[in-house]
């Protein structure tokens, strides 16, 4: 009798021991395949996964500012996207221009990431990164003013409004109101402001935009080349906008180089001591 209750002890301790170790060699098995497809999304992210180009991250932010402007678009509004006008022989890379009855807004699309400091009157303005990094870039209110002079100078005296746009929304400190973000866009260029241009003033100004691009096409190394000379043409104290002289001034912000012609010229440049001069 008690050999047997032995015995069908020892068996169950055995099929005890079977059953433990077939769910232990199991779940050995199924943690692999688990860590092998963790492995292998891994892989498949990082594999699309990279870094973009300054130059890509501003394509889409354009791309944004864009789709924002078609959306309000109807029969009294018009627009042209990265643009590229030539006055006085000098080629301007332009974002967006929008055309409705309250004037002709030129805008300066900026995607940034991180939190945007500035002030309208400064000659760099600072962005905060999350991971405790920051870097300075040139002032988009002031390289946006030399935009609306060349589209001036082609449509003629109308309306014209420099407009800076930051796509993601992380304007935390400026004092121009002109920066906006593109929450903003749609209601800034919709509001009235004075005197409305008619119907017959909004296609003149957009078939002399459209005019000018067709008879002055240029390549982007031409751009570059142009850009390169209005520099150098800065760097040795002529105007080039007007090829006046320029002349020191102070600022609340600093010293900075001014046209003589002013204010019928009103082109500044940074000025950072001696021949080093940079064009805004």
């Amino acid at each position: 009798m008690w050999f047997f209750v032995i015995l069908a002890v020892i068996g169950l301790a055995v099929l005890a021991v079977v059953i433990f170790t077939s769910i232990s060699d199991e779940r050995k098995r199924y943690n692999g395949r688990q860590t092998g497809k963790t492995y292998a999304v891994r892989n498949q992210r990082r594999r699309y996964y990279r870094k973009y180009t300054a130059e890509e991250k501003g394509n889409y932010g354009e791309s944004l500012v864009a789709n924002e402007l078609r959306s309000i678009a109807d029969a009294d509004f018009a627009m042209l996207n990265d643009i590229i006008v030539v006055t006085d022989g000098k080629s301007h890379q332009i974002d967006h221009v929008a055309i409705n009855r309250y004037g002709v807004f030129v805008i300066e699309t900026n995607n940034y990431a991180g939190k945007i400091y500035g002030s309208a009157g400064a000659q760099k303005w600072r962005v905060y990164y999350d991971n405790g990094e920051q870097c300075e870039f040139y002032n988009p209110v002031q390289q946006n003013l030399t935009h609306c002079n060349s589209v001036k100078n082609i449509i003629g005296n109308v309306p014209i409004y420099s407009v800076i746009v930051f796509v993601k929304n992380n304007i935390i400190k400026t004092d121009a109101a002109n920066v906006i973000p593109l929450s903003q866009l749609k209601y800034f260029i919709s509001q009235p402001r004075g005197t409305e241009m008619t119907k017959e003033q909004m296609t003149a100004c957009m078939e002399k935009l459209r005019a000018n691009q067709q008879s002055n096409a240029v390549s982007a190394d031409e751009h570059v080349s142009s850009i390169k000379e209005t520099l150098d043409k800065a760097n040795s104290g002529i105007c080039p906008w007007c090829s006046q002289p320029l002349v020191e001034k102070q600022g609340k912000y600093g010293t900075f180089m001014a046209c003589s012609n002013y204010p019928r010229c009103k082109f500044t440049s940074r000025s950072t001591g001696g021949n080093d001069r940079k064009a805004v």
